[in-house]
């Protein structure tokens, strides 16, 4: 396999790792990590490579997710996920690149009036019109 890529939960393990004990519901999350762009996804072939370039190259997914380790005021970790309408059609990289540069410090803001400290960025995921579509929305 690929060494840029790896299962959700050793990506998980590694944070945890450096972080230390997270709360998270693995059910939530995509199975797969672009460590290079800590970017999640699904692959319902042998072809990681294949399905990840196929996945960079989108334009229609329905939103763009955001995961943060946030930790709350008595001093625990959980894995936030943050979720954002793709206006505009980006794909998930012109996100990531947006999110960076504009979203972050408004995301920042918000968690700390919920009482909530951003601990790290520490992946992108996404909601295809397809799964938006199923979910009603």
């Amino acid at each position: 396999m690929n060494a840029g890529i790896t299962s959700t939960e050793k990506y998980l393990e590694m944070l945890e790792k450096d972080l230390g004990k997270l709360e998270y519901d693995l059910r939530t999350l995509r199975k797969w990590v672009y460590l290079d762009k800590k970017i999640f996804f699904d692959c319902e072939t042998s072809d990681l490579e294949g399905q990840l370039k196929q996945l960079l190259e989108r334009r229609d997914l329905s939103r763009h997710v955001v995961l943060a380790v946030v930790k709350n005021q008595a001093q625990s970790l959980s894995l936030r996920s943050i979720t954002y309408t793709n206006i505009g059609n980006k794909t998930i990289e012109d996100f990531i690149k947006h999110f960076t540069l504009i979203l972050k410090t408004p995301m920042t803001l918000e968690l700390q009036l919920e009482g909530l400290e951003l601990v790290d960025c520490v992946g992108y995921s996404y909601v295809t019109s397809e799964e938006a579509e199923s979910l009603g929305s």
